[in-house]
């Protein structure tokens, strides 16, 4: 039997004892069917107790709720009933109609699932069911679902039965009781409205139960939870399902519409509470998203070929800021320029997710948030089917992948995005942490924690240039993290690089300049030898590397230097900090002992001083993920898979990743924005 069910929530004041303001209000509601109805004479109204027990499966990966199996106590009369997933009625969504298969039987008596020979004995019984108007797989599930209580109740029901002039059977029911299982125990109220489908003309039950929600819907009544469950249906085929609501995944969802999909049939799945979580992180809570240079030489590919090459140049060419600048202001949204750099003109990146919220709204996408998805398949039959967390899998034509990589797992990223695409088959590298700060095993340059300058990185004929920040625990800063993206994955060995301290002065002219300053300056200490040029912290650690690597300078420094100035007491007997000219580690040498070789190896140490990095921080530190699928093995146009029609990918699950300054935002949204509009192409 197939059942049209409509359930509503009801005042939180009715709890099990209410039993008699129940049966006042179910006379009511009675009242109200029966004028809406225009049905003739009284209904039957009856009253009974009854025992649930709910089953489920511990295991979301085989399909929580994907069935309800209930075992239902009545007096003496024990019913095993089984009701399969919600499927969308054509009635409509505004009323939260759904409609599921129902088998039911009775039994000789009760049976508890945590007995071994009554779990046994309930498979026989759910073996013996009619499954025809079940999804066929049914059978295969029932037979490895680990059957567990989820809760049990004791219920009053209130029921009033009575039919239409159309001849559709309506059973109205108000039910009290005491649910508990697995959390704390709570009062349930709830109305039921359950229609037969047996009536001769279903487009008459159609139009009666929609006039009947209105009117109890107007009544107070407001449906309760069986929009998500009808959505959630694992019998709905949703024409294009979305995988994450990052800023590729939202671009996609919104060219799909424009492109032509409905926005019913587009749904869009976030794990998080909100779309963009890790937007609103973005540039400190500013969020740069684009740039104005946005070009090939700003992107790479961990997996580098001339197919990747000419995939990521043909999307920067076809998507230039400009294009973007043009879809902004159409749609009314204004930009703050900063060094190159785009921002959203309140420079708050809560403005830039609440205005996506809003045209996903006005486009009516189907978004669902706070559901996480278990796993992906291909069917062969074409589509694919994903588990979600909510225990329901959700069948789709097409799929755009836009889950992100591992970054900020604090955020949401888990990577998982990569493993879907490789259950699937797709070509995936391994994935390393992207724009993220380096580790070394320099303890010398650790002790200049804090310390900031312009600087340039190299290593492996590769070159970045940009600010530098020393910590306690290696390199920092912008051109750091771009030269650990640009070198991943470093060998495990270890990797030395160079740093240059006066990347503005070629080799030549630094040395000249420290040679005029041995003339200016002979009295002074050799390890400030370049102060104005660089840090006086910086100039020390130098001088020392050029000491330790020249005995013979060595032999020359007077043991420990000349003596600590003493520091006067401050205020409440506390030490004042020593000022950087005090403190005794200056050399013994003087600026004038110093001979041409010497000034010149210390100029080398300024312009490539050795640094050896053993590593990154993790993907906690990071911007964003290096590696995923790779560009090579998708289709030239839409990042459509080869393997598996009706498949894309779109953001930083991709092999792609980009130089610090909003380029990889920029190519999140334009990624999506590709995906999107090929798959609404091929609907």
């Amino acid at each position: 039997m197939l059942e049209r069910e409509l359930k509503f929530s009801l005042p939180p004041q009715l709890g099990p004892a209410s039993q008699e303001e129940a049966r006042r209000l179910l006379e009511e509601l009675a009242r109200l069917c029966l004028n809406v109805l225009e049905a003739a004479g009284p209904a039957d109204c009856r009253s009974e107790d009854y025992d649930a027990l709910y089953l489920d499966s511990p295991d979301e990966e085989l399909g929580r709720r994907f069935i309800s199996l209930r075992l239902r106590r009545e007096g003496r009369r024990i019913r095993l009933c089984l009701k399969g997933p919600s499927e969308p009625d054509a009635l409509g969504s505004g009323l939260g109609v759904s409609l599921r298969p129902e088998a039911e039987k009775h039994l000789d008596s009760w049976l508890d699932p945590a007995e071994p020979r009554d779990l046994e004995r309930l498979r026989e019984e759910l073996g013996s069911f009619d499954f025809a108007p079940f999804t066929p797989e049914l059978p295969q599930l029932l037979a490895r679902l680990p059957l567990a209580a989820r809760g049990r109740a004791r219920f009053t029901r209130h029921e009033a039965r009575f039919s239409s002039g159309s001849g559709s059977a309506f059973a109205l029911s108000l039910d009290l009781g005491e649910l508990s299982g697995s959390r704390a125990s709570e009062n349930i109220a709830i109305v039921e409205l359950e229609v037969s489908r047996e009536a001769p003309e279903p487009e008459v039950t159609d139009r009666e139960l929609e006039a009947l929600g209105q009117s109890l819907k107007r009544f107070g009544l407001i449906p309760s939870r069986f929009e998500k469950a009808r959505a959630l249906a694992r019998l709905r085929r949703i024409p294009l399902l979305i995988l994450g609501a990052g800023p590729a995944g939202v671009a996609a969802a919104l060219a799909a519409r424009e492109a032509g999909l409905a926005g019913r049939d587009i749904v869009l799945v976030e794990r998080n509470r909100r779309i963009g979580r890790k937007l609103l992180a973005t540039g400190n809570g500013r969020c740069n998203f684009s740039n104005l240079d946005i070009c090939p030489d700003a992107y790479a590919s961990l997996v580098e070929t001339e197919e990747a090459k000419a995939r990521r140049d043909r999307l920067t060419a076809v998507w230039p800021f400009a294009r973007i600048k043009e879809k902004l202001d159409d749609m009314g949204f204004s930009c703050h320029l900063e060094e190159g750099r785009v921002y959203p003109a309140s420079r708050r990146a809560e403005t830039l997710v609440s205005w996506l919220e809003e045209l996903l709204a006005a486009a009516a996408v189907d978004l669902r948030c706070q559901l996480r998805v278990l796993g992906v398949e291909a069917l062969p039959q074409g589509g694919f089917m994903v588990r979600v967390s909510e225990g329901e899998a959700l069948l789709c034509d097409r799929l755009i992948i836009a889950g992100g990589g591992r970054a900020v797992p604090g955020l949401g990223a888990d990577g998982s995005a990569s493993e879907w695409a490789r259950a699937l088959g797709e070509s995936v590298t391994e994935l390393y942490p992207g724009l993220v700060p380096l580790t070394t095993a320099d303890r010398d340059l650790q002790q200049l924690g804090g310390l900031r300058l312009d600087a340039a990185l190299s290593a492996d004929g590769i070159r970045e240039r940009g600010e530098l920040l020393f910590t306690d625990y290696g390199l920092s800063g912008i051109v750091a993290m771009e030269l650990a993206s640009a070198l991943a994955p470093l060998p495990a060995a270890g990797l030395e690089i160079r740093l240059d301290f006066c990347p503005d002065l070629d080799q030549e002219a630094v040395r000249d300049l420290l040679w005029r300053r041995r003339a200016r300056l002979p009295q002074t200490p050799a390890s400030r030898l370049s102060a104005g040029l660089v840090d006086l912290r910086l100039g020390r650690i130098l001088w020392q590397r050029l000491v330790a690597a020249r005995p013979e300078l060595g032999g020359r420094e007077a043991a420990g230097g000349p003596p600590a100035v003493a520091v006067p007491a401050g205020r409440k007997g506390r030490r004042r900090r020593p000022s950087a000219a005090a403190e005794p580690c200056d050399s013994a040498l003087r600026v004038g002992e110093l001979d041409f070789r010497t000034v010149t190896d210390f100029a080398g140490l300024l312009k490539a001083c050795p640094v050896t990095v053993n590593g990154t921080l993790s993907d906690a530190e990071a911007q964003l993920t290096i590696g995923g699928v790779r560009l090579d093995r998708l289709a030239e146009t839409g990042f459509a898979s080869i393997r598996n029609p009706g498949l894309f990918f779109c953001g930083e699950v991709l092999d792609v990743h980009g130089r610090c300054g909003g380029y990889n935002l920029h190519f999140a949204f334009c990624s999506g924005l590709e995906a999107g509009m090929a798959a609404a192409v091929e609907a």
